[in-house]
């Protein structure tokens, strides 16, 4: 009402916990931002909108850590493309792992449009944003599933195949990548950071992160009726990947030495 249907006469305004700092305690408004998450930072210092979240959330040390960083990708080392699949909400997420450290870049997610179309639009031009005059491999990770349903006469893989990209795959437990990124969030390298950050441009995931991607108490598993599934398991895939490869030690050869299968097409189901 007041901020899309402006109406003479009314008018919206914010308070700021900022506007009374000269009469606070010293260092009251730094004790609230090391309390609350961005989203409550929003609200609760700022005065603006701020999404609430009810549900248990799967990774609810998130919103107590600082994992949202202004981030750039390292030259030199791979990248990652999760894919999830689908046609009314395809997901693609890209991050890095350097150092023992997992960087998310970016995640998108679509909406009722073809995975060729996914492809070509919103994927490849995305990349070019992100990663201009990149010089290191883009390696994707998809939805096993892709290997098997079709889409336009095709396999998801085949499409991609199509525009030259052949994804690796495996059949995994969504409680399996629970516990991978978990691990990454939990952890931090030796200069004290986590060994897990994301750029705030991927603003569909961190609300996932924060909150949005739940329990379904019932199921024991998390709630796919809240539309977060998809991003995280975009996400998922890859992380589930390195976190099995890094416990292996084979991430120190590039990750080249892996045992896989490789199918007709050129992609590869890989084992670990």
């Amino acid at each position: 009402r007041f901020l899309h249907r402006k109406v003479d006469n009314e008018e919206i305004f914010f308070s700021s916990t900022l506007e009374n700092q000269a009469n606070l305690p010293p260092n009251y408004v730094d004790d609230l931002k090391s309390m609350y998450s961005e989203d409550m930072q929003k609200r609760m210092i700022y005065g603006q909108y701020g999404k609430v979240f009810k549900g248990n959330p799967v990774f609810p040390q998130f919103s107590r850590g600082e994992y949202v960083r202004h981030i750039e990708p390292v030259q030199g080392i791979p990248i990652y493309r999760g894919v999830d699949f689908g046609f009314n909400k395809p997901a693609v997420c890209w991050l890095q792992y350097v150092n023992g450290q997992v960087r998310v870049y970016q995640a998108i997610k679509g909406d009722k449009i073809y995975l060729d179309d996914f492809i070509r639009d919103i994927i490849l031009p995305e990349e070019l944003k992100l990663f201009p005059r990149w010089n290191a491999p883009i390696k994707t990770i998809c939805d096993p599933a892709g290997s098997q349903e079709s889409d336009k006469g095709k396999t998801s893989v085949e499409i991609m195949n199509d525009f030259g990209i052949f994804p690796m795959y495996k059949k995994s437990r969504t409680e399996e990548g629970i516990k991978a990124i978990k691990h990454f969030l939990d952890t931090k390298n030796e200069s004290g950071e986590p060994n897990f950050l994301i750029h705030p441009r991927a603003d569909l995931l961190n609300s996932a992160l924060r909150g949005g991607y739940c329990w379904d108490d019932k199921m024991k598993l998390p709630d796919k009726t809240k539309g977060y599934d998809d991003i995280v398991d975009a996400m998922r895939y890859p992380i589930t990947y390195i976190h099995k490869w890094a416990r292996a030690g084979a991430m120190a050869s590039g990750m080249d030495n892996e045992r896989r299968y490789v199918s007709k097409n050129g992609s590869r189901s890989f084992t670990y």
